[in-house]
């Protein structure tokens, strides 16, 4: 069923309301500093909200000109830049990576392309990542225990990459692996091919032409400017939790796939070249038919967890564009989106073409509430949030299990705690948590009663919520029926 569009009623001043309280919950919820969001229709900013501070310590309020990272939504800026190479014939999609690089790993026979890179379906698995992971240890305070591989130069990475033979199982195409690594080589490309550097090339070719004087990478005139907002994390074993401000990480190897900087005024006009067939303020950004291709679905991801759906959202069928995931039926209606999350960072844009609608999300803090862009929609649909977004169903049926369950004269008491999207078990008498998994039924995640544990010996033990004639939860578990009490009545 599609759901209609209906903007003048998603600007009553009521229902921004609804939006704002909607918002400054999660923020609340997340901890996140600092939210700024933008909302345009065909050729127009038709909503701009900014909550919060981008720097605490100075009490500096967002605005719709502050300048957020805007992490993996760079991903679609590197994507257009291929294909404004493409348009200029200087590259084919087609074209053999190690035409450009001095990477040997793939199979002779069906070798790695360009458009693979762009698809994350090269077969090589994620392995740039843990770069991140070492920079996090002085930031977080934490040993993780990951060897200092050498990653200080490009010829570093290909002798990285390319002493990894074994690992390149997958023939390209034929497997989904999200990898920052392969958008990083793609930067390279543009580097190579354009004889400039990624970022004038993406100056030059996207931002100007887009009026994004202000959006850019990690150089002077991004840490010069007074509107750059601070990144924040939760400091380590803070209890409660306390943020605490961090310098932006290490950005050599991270232009192409998650460093850019810009803000919502900025990314307004990049939203609305999508959603113009590639046209903005009469000037044709790229060709029609390549924004076609990275809106629609070039790989569809079906083995074996379905990443994308996990990351994105479950909305129809639903694949990998060019830097953007792509979904066939959200609430009826096309659905072309990204997230971004990176140390103190964090983006998601959406974007609904066939109706010219996009929503951006940039925040100072991950998590955020930022996966809600999705939400933004829906409410320009007419439908409430609440009721229809995942994760809030989710949440609320949670919050509807979890809490203190008593046995008769509570002889046993059972807490249920909701973490990370699971539920978990927590017996008083042993104090351990155990972890509960929704019963394979059928039944909607977030409408699940049915659940289950393992026993020490492998056998699936049914875990039961009931909720009887007059609203009363109960839970039952092993031999035991437990009765929810109220909250005033938990101790």
């Amino acid at each position: 069923m599609t759901n209609k569009i209906n903007i003048d009623q998603f600007l009553k001043e009521e229902n921004l309301e609804k939006l704002d309280k909607l918002l400054i919950d999660e923020l609340q919820l997340t901890r996140a500093p600092a939210l700024s969001i933008g909302v345009v229709y065909e050729n127009q900013v038709i909503l701009t909200r900014n909550y919060g501070a981008i720097n605490i310590e100075k009490n500096i309020p967002a605005t719709s000109n502050s300048l957020y990272m805007i992490a993996s939504v760079t991903k679609s800026f590197t994507s257009l830049g291929i294909l404004k190479l493409v348009e200029k014939g200087k590259i084919s999609l087609d074209d053999k990576l190690k035409d450009y690089l001095p990477i040997k790993i793939g199979f002779e026979e069906d070798p790695i392309r360009i458009k693979h890179l762009l698809t994350h379906t090269s077969g090589i698995p994620n392995m740039f990542d843990p770069l991140f992971e070492v920079n996090m240890e002085d930031i977080y305070g934490v040993n993780n225990e990951i060897p200092k591989i050498p990653w200080s130069t490009w010829d570093d990475i290909y002798r990285v990459l390319n002493d990894a033979e074994e690992f390149i199982t997958e023939k390209p195409g034929k497997r989904f692996y999200y990898n920052n690594l392969a958008y990083e080589l793609l930067g390279k490309i543009i580097e190579i091919v354009s004889n400039t550097s990624f970022s004038t090339f993406i100056k030059k070719e996207i931002l100007n032409p887009l009026k994004m004087k202000t959006s850019g990478f990690f150089e002077q005139d991004i840490t010069d400017n007074l509107n750059l907002a601070t990144p924040y994390i939760i400091k380590p074993g803070s209890n409660p939790p306390k943020l605490i401000p961090i310098d932006y990480p290490e950005k050599k190897f991270i232009s192409a796939a998650g460093g850019l900087f810009s803000s919502v005024n900025e990314m307004t006009n990049y939203m609305i070249m999508h959603l113009n067939e590639g046209n903005f303020n009469e000037k044709q950004i790229i060709a029609p038919e390549l924004l076609k291709q990275m809106h629609s679905i070039q790989f569809e991801d079906k083995y074996p967890n379905i990443l994308a759906k996990a990351a994105f959202g479950e909305y129809g069928r639903t694949g990998y564009g060019y830097g953007l995931a792509v979904h066939e039926d959200f609430y009826g209606h096309k659905l072309v989106q990204h997230s971004g999350s990176y140390m103190g960072a964090s983006a998601w844009m959406a974007l609904l073409p066939e109706e010219k609608i996009g929503v951006i999300f940039l925040s100072n803090h991950h998590p955020s509430p930022r996966s809600l862009a999705q939400a933004v929609l829906l409410q320009i649909m007419g439908l409430e949030p609440k009721k229809h977004h995942p994760q809030l169903v989710l949440r609320y049926h949670h919050n509807k299990l979890t809490g203190m369950y008593s046995a008769y004269r509570g002889l046993e008491k059972v807490q249920v705690i909701s973490k990370n999207g699971s539920l978990f078990l927590k017996p008083l008498s042993i104090g351990t948590e155990i972890p509960i998994f929704p019963k394979n039924d059928g039944t909607p995640y977030y409408k699940q009663l049915n659940y289950y544990t393992f026993t020490e010996i492998g056998g699936k033990l049914p875990v039961q919520f009931t909720i009887d004639k007059n609203n009363q939860i109960w839970l039952h578990f092993e031999r035991l029926k437990l009765k929810k009490l109220s909250e005033n009545n938990c101790n």
